[in-house]
């Protein structure tokens, strides 16, 4: 069983903290994750602690707790790939960047990190780089549809 961020719930104390943020509970659903965070899956917890941080627009605390994440379960490429996001929306996009090669090492087929990987070095003005990974996102297992038109956008 997964939550709406993908990452199992097979704790039942992450389960429940999962539902009170799926119910828009964040304080109940912050409580709870930290609580598991002491557990043995505490990398999941914080995963946790870090979107509900992110859905209260603390960008900065959600991706302290992703690296965190990260430290604690560097194999989930979920983790760093969140991490991204929160380092991109951050303006740390060089992190962003390190993050979003992180997740695509681990989970080739991850079509939304290499998307986000390329946006980021579209951005900092690397076009070759960044058409190579919207290549990556298009033919990646969990595509995503608009990186065709973000290579032609490149090119331009």
């Amino acid at each position: 069983m997964s939550n709406e961020a993908g990452i199992p719930s097979n704790d039942p104390k992450i389960a429940e903290a999962w539902a009170a943020a799926d119910a828009g509970r964040l304080d109940d659903a912050d409580r709870l994750f930290e609580l598991a965070s002491a557990g043995p899956n505490a990398a999941a917890a914080i995963h946790g602690r870090g979107t509900i941080a992110a859905k209260r627009g603390d960008l900065s605390r959600a991706a302290e707790l992703f690296e965190r994440a990260c430290q604690l379960e560097p194999g989930d490429p979920l983790h760093h790939y969140q991490l991204g996001v929160a380092m991109l929306s951050t303006g740390r996009v060089d992190k962003a960047i390190r993050a979003f090669e992180s997740c695509t090492r681990l989970d080739d087929s991850f079509g939304h990190a290499w998307f986000n990987l390329a946006s980021a070095r579209r951005n900092l003005g690397q076009p070759a780089e960044a058409i190579e990974a919207y290549r990556r996102a298009a033919a990646a297992s969990r595509g995503v549809e608009d990186a065709s038109l973000a290579i032609a956008s490149t090119l331009r």
